[in-house]
């Protein structure tokens, strides 16, 4: 379902392979698991587990109200060196100050290290994907942002048309 709501977005989302996508090949070729940090970790590990893409930022970087974003004309610059991303047409959390992340990579802005203190972490379900999972989501990723980070959960929700409203 991920796939084809990105397609409408990116034909060539594929050219760039996502972090999830890094980690998977480099387990499957018998290499180890990296390991950034435990908030990063607990967002590639929903990641795996739930097949969709996890962002996670440092939410004192990021300003006001976030939103799921179509990209205009442009480059992202992303972290862990890799080569920026053509912004065009392709899907973006925002912020007032821009973009800040995408199903394929984290931007250079509000990037979780050991020194972050306040989280924002969301998931991108397609359509297909009923609310039960999508609250088991809110849990689940709750649970281990404060079994594996110590963290405290001060706001938790959803956005979109509930499975009932959809229809």
């Amino acid at each position: 379902g991920v796939d084809q709501l990105m397609a409408h977005f990116d034909p060539d989302l594929r050219h760039t392979p996502s972090r999830v996508e890094r980690t998977i090949r480099n387990l499957v070729e018998g290499g180890p698991m990296a390991v950034e940090n435990d908030a990063v970790d607990a967002g590639l590990l929903l990641s795996l587990y739930y097949k969709l893409p996890v962002f996670i930022a440092d939410r004192r970087e990021l300003k006001d109200n976030v939103a799921l974003v179509v990209g205009k004309p442009g480059r992202f610059e992303v972290s862990q060196g890799q080569e920026p991303i053509r912004t065009q047409g392709r899907l973006f959390l925002s912020d007032e100050l821009g973009y800040f992340a995408c199903p394929i990579a984290q931007g250079k802005r509000a990037v979780v290290t050991e020194r972050t203190q306040s989280i924002f972490i969301a998931g991108l379900f397609p359509e297909n994907v009923g609310d039960s999972i999508a609250q088991d989501f809110v849990r689940r990723g709750g649970n281990w942002i404060t079994g594996l980070c110590g963290g405290r959960i001060v706001q938790e929700g959803m956005v979109g048309l509930a499975e009932a409203q959809s229809k």
